[in-house]
């Protein structure tokens, strides 16, 4: 996502939406040595004379004539490269205008409410279109103190660096990353602890029930069957529905990112499940040996 946000290595932000010309860009590039560049803009929307009405955003293609759609636009509206959109603006006297846009190129769609990019050069943006983003990739020789400086009259505008961003996702994904499993030993450990106790508690509840099978010739050998079989229905059960509730719970918080694909790591689970099942047999087991050789009459 990072990436994506800031393909290039610095940016500068505009929460503000300070009004930032196309001129002041050309100014800025006099200023300080810049390699790449590419800005962009918070969208308005453009109403063709077909009824397409696209949401368009500013970048700088470097030719005036270029435009860009997104797939999903173009498998939607049935539109390909060399297609005319035409439609009707208003200028910076707000007289109004025909134009022709030509589209010259077809991108995936990162975001479904951005859906054209037209160049900065065009009429349709040209001192119209707030800036949003501008991403640099600074000369040799130009430092951020430099930028600092060139921007010093914009006091609200903010520089990023993406390596400093990556830097800290990696930080506050491995903090993350270890309060999940903190918790999630927590939540396991108390899982198995309330279960053992049920099964516990139904093997004392039964304790007469067991003795009066021994009177009537139950071997231990028997007993301990017999109980074996009520404790391994009710670990088969409670895995059964942990595992089916939490896959559940685990796609349904997915969809906060509906783009986002769902990996299962079922090593991860197996191994996690025989282990959990393993540590409550093996504490059942010693607890029914000593609960068998008390009920030896």
């Amino acid at each position: 996502t990072i990436e994506k946000t800031y393909p290039y290595e610095v940016a500068i932000d505009n929460p503000y939406f300070e009004n930032i010309s196309y001129n002041d860009i050309e100014l800025l590039r006099k200023k300080i040595s810049i390699k790449e560049i590419q800005l962009d803009s918070k969208g308005s929307s453009f109403l063709t004379n077909n009824g397409v009405n696209l949401n368009y955003f500013a970048k700088d293609f470097g030719g005036a004539d270029r435009v860009e759609i997104t797939d999903d636009v173009a498998d939607k509206y049935d539109l390909k490269i060399g297609d005319v959109l035409e439609g009707d603006y208003l200028d910076r006297r707000s007289n109004e205008k025909v134009i022709r846009l030509r589209i010259t190129g077809i991108v995936p769609t990162e975001n479904k409410y951005k859906q054209l990019f037209v160049d900065w050069n065009s009429p349709l943006i040209k001192d119209v279109v707030t800036i949003d983003k501008i991403h640099l990739t600074l000369g040799n020789g130009t430092t951020l103190d430099d930028l600092q400086q060139t921007i010093h009259d914009w006091p609200t505008l903010k520089i990023v660096e993406r390596a400093v961003l990556l830097e800290q996702a990696s930080e506050w994904f491995y903090q993350r990353w270890a309060m999940f499993m903190l918790i999630l030993t927590a939540l396991v450990v108390a899982s198995c602890t309330g279960l053992v106790q049920t099964i516990f508690h139904i093997i004392f509840k039964r304790r007469d029930q067991y003795n009066t099978q021994r009177l009537i010739g139950l071997a231990p050998k028997e007993l301990k069957q017999v109980i074996w079989s009520e404790v391994l229905f009710v670990v088969t059960i409670g895995l059964l529905l942990g595992l089916t509730s939490g896959m559940f719970l685990t796609k349904l918080i997915m969809q906060i990112d509906a783009d986002g694909p769902i990996e299962w790591d079922f090593l991860f689970i197996f191994s996690s499940s025989i282990g959990t099942a393993m540590i409550i047999l093996v504490c059942c087991r010693l607890y029914i040996a000593r609960f068998v050789k008390r009920s030896v009459i």
